[in-house]
């Protein structure tokens, strides 16, 4: 991540030249200021002002969550990953967005982005959303994107078991999980 150090007036954050960037498989259009991307994410510094810049403003993440996106948008703009209603489409009430959004800081190296989902998941598992919204298919999408030593396996792991021995999850529910541990699913073996 760029340093706070590196502060640049609200206008000049603002203003100068845009990006547009094709977020997902479905290519969400994004257009949003150069100088704010740049100013928090040394990635896009890289990709739009190094040595290899797109000299069209034009970044294309195919491989990337597009609800994702919209909370590092959030994130770039305000630092904060405020509550929204889950139906939102943006939601940080989900856990999956905001889960997806720690896997998009990883692979982008933004750590405080990391440190912000992981603190907005881990507030989520207290709360029933946290039951409601995190779903079999998603914890495999996380164990599959992210490194064995990921702070959000160790998160996810335990509420997992924990929510399977003391939790009020649905019957469907469990046996979707019963499903993946017969499959062998990576997930389970750090959960048990």
């Amino acid at each position: 991540m760029v340093e706070s150090g590196d502060a640049m007036p609200l206008n000049e954050v603002l203003s100068g030249r845009t990006v547009v960037i094709f977020v997902g498989q479905d290519k969400v259009k994004w257009t949003l200021p150069e100088n704010l991307l740049c100013k928090h994410n040394d990635f896009f510094k890289k990709a739009l002002r190094g040595p290899f810049m797109e000299k069209d403003a034009v970044i294309n993440l195919p491989d990337d969550d597009p609800n994702a996106f919209g909370l590092f948008v959030q994130w770039i703009y305000a630092l904060t990953l405020k509550s929204v209603e889950p139906e939102s489409i943006f939601s940080d009430s989900a856990p999956s967005a905001v889960a997806f959004t720690w896997i998009f800081a990883d692979k982008y190296n933004d750590r405080a982005l990391q440190d912000a989902a992981i603190t907005k998941l881990h507030a989520l598992s207290q709360t029933r959303l946290w039951t409601e919204y995190l779903y079999v298919e998603e914890v495999n999408h996380v164990f599959e994107h992210t490194q064995e030593s990921a702070p959000i396996r160790t998160l996810i792991a335990r509420w997992i078991a924990w929510n399977s021995f003391v939790g009020t999850n649905k019957m469907e529910e469990l046996n979707a999980w019963e499903t993946i541990l017969r499959a062998g699913n990576q997930a389970w073996g750090e959960i048990l």
